[in-house]
């Protein structure tokens, strides 16, 4: 029976690619779902798709002519771009990445030149290398990829994922593969040309349920939006979502509700553009249902990054963790690349099966490199395993179950050894806990879960390659935002704030379950 689901999903996998690249808010994102809802007809007991305001991008073209000779380059959204420049000798500048992070830079060798840069090693610092050297004022930056292929990476001119107004960088960035920028190199005498724009525009999330027994529901979630050919982020990854709730409705296994969201723009924009620009269309759907979402969803279930063997489950809700390592699971903490931080964010448990790592190690992160034909059928086979055994394991635990909840939490306590005030507050919390039903208990665990996770990033983000977000439960960190707002708070008043939210919460829970 897996066989045939993992043949099913290749199959919707090879007709999603078929749609080349697909931008929230762009036509080609409505053709592709109304396809999609086609795969779910006589499935779900209602499917339907839901508007999300956003900025759509579109590149028109990129090209490079050296001698004749015409090759393919891509526009690093959002750019909104109408240039052909002329490259010569004297006026290429080459540098490394090494030497723009330690800003050992002159600006007479950058302003007005057309700088070439090896890409690095995570294709995200493009963003840092191109914001540094934009404050340089060169006419062009051109980054040379090692992989010899083209890529998308969103540069900003704000890197901190903060809800605060950002916009692209002036000078224009453009990726091309290695062999391509050796030949401009070479010959000194090219010729390129590009033309990207953005537009207001209407995404879709796609919503379909699966009606169950009682008032739980689980929700399985991908985003359908991808840069390039984008087979493992996220092509694949809608594929087995559509393939198993198909097969899912056709047996009735789950004794709970079944959600399938598929979101839009989970690579970006908003309307208003600022630099936490990503997860747009799941942070709507959170924004949007929170209080029925708050109310229902036992757990959260993503898929993103279909790539590897070597699956992670990602996730920060202590209880999940627990039963997940009980299973042997190998766990990361939830990232804020992925769509299941917009429900982590508020509380609601979730997590993303994913291969992230490996995707970005073998440099088919966003890139042409990444098709269908790259991953191959035990991958998918393992992914669909993995999500199949997670959906049994949610769907038989009472994840609000006491004694688990208390074992969970003492175990993450043990690990990661908080402020003994905040232990001696979570101890309190737990024993009001014991006088609530099983209802207020599932509310009053998503509260903690919401104010117990915090998410950082360092101070020196922009300063050096490889700085990301990291979340952590009940942890404060020294030199650091807390995103997505940027507060800067010093360790004994963060551990405060826990402790008062703590206290706090436990005494709405005397008030309520008495």
């Amino acid at each position: 029976m897996l066989r045939n689901i993992v043949e099913e999903a290749f199959r919707i996998a090879n007709i999603v690619s078929s749609f080349g690249e697909v931008v929230g808010g762009s036509r080609k994102e409505l053709a592709l779902l109304n396809i999609i809802r086609g795969f779910l007809d006589g499935y779900g007991d209602d499917v339907y798709l839901d508007p999300v305001p956003v900025t759509s991008w579109e590149e028109s073209y990129c090209f490079i002519d050296i001698r004749g000779e015409t090759y393919r380059c891509a526009v690093q959204p959002p750019a909104q771009i109408d240039v052909c420049e002329e490259i010569l000798q004297n006026n290429i500048t080459i540098l490394s990445a090494a030497e723009i992070i330690t800003k050992n830079l002159s600006y007479s060798s950058i302003y007005d030149k057309i700088v070439i840069v090896e890409t690095p090693r995570d294709p995200d610092d493009i963003a840092t290398i191109a914001r540094i050297l934009s404050l340089y004022s060169p006419r062009l930056i051109i980054f040379s990829d090692v992989h010899n292929t083209i890529r998308r990476i969103v540069v900003l001119e704000n890197l901190v994922a903060l809800y605060e107004e950002a916009s692209p960088i002036k000078t224009p960035v453009i990726v091309v593969p290695f062999s391509v920028a050796r030949k401009i190199v070479e010959f000194g005498n090219a010729e390129i040309c590009a033309k990207s724009s953005t537009a207001q525009s209407y995404g879709y999330n796609l919503i379909a349920n699966i009606h169950g027994n009682g008032d739980r529901r689980i929700y399985v979630t991908a985003h359908h939006d991808h840069w390039l050919s984008g087979a493992s982020d996220n092509v694949l990854g809608v594929a087995i979502a559509i393939a198993l709730f198909r097969h899912l409705s056709r047996f009735k296994l789950l004794k709970k509700g079944l959600s399938l969201v598929l979101f839009t723009a989970e690579e970006g924009f908003p309307q208003k553009l600022n630099s936490f620009y990503w997860l747009v269309g799941s942070k709507h759907f959170v924004s949007k249902y929170f209080h029925k979402l708050f109310d229902e969803v036992e757990t959260v279930i993503n898929i993103d990054v279909v790539y590897s063997s070597n699956i992670v489950v990602s996730t920060s809700n202590p209880i999940l963790e627990s039963v997940l390592m009980k299973n042997g699971f190998k766990l990361k903490g939830d990232d804020i690349v992925f769509d299941s931080f917009s429900f982590s964010i508020v509380g609601i448990p979730s997590l993303t099966i994913n291969s992230f790592q490996d995707a970005l190690r073998d440099g088919v992160y966003h890139s042409e490199l990444d098709v269908v034909e790259s991953v191959n059928s035990e991958a998918v086979s393992r992914y669909m395993e993995v999500l199949m055994n997670i959906l049994n394991i949610v769907d038989e635990n009472e994840l609000s179950n006491l004694n688990l909840v208390e074992n969970a939490i003492a175990s993450k306590i043990v690990s990661s050894a908080p402020n003994l005030d905040v232990i001696e507050s979570l101890y309190l919390f737990l024993k009001a806990l014991e006088k609530c039903g099983v209802v207020n208990r599932k509310m009053f665990l998503k509260l903690l879960s919401r104010i117990a996770l915090k998410t950082y990033v360092g101070m020196d983000i922009g300063e050096k390659l490889g700085v990301r977000e990291f979340t952590k439960f009940l942890m404060c960190e020294d030199n650091v935002y807390s995103i997505p707002v940027r507060i800067v708070k010093t360790i004994d008043e963060c551990y405060r704030d826990y402790r008062f939210n703590i206290d706090l919460l436990r005494n709405i829970i005397c008030a309520v379950c008495k």
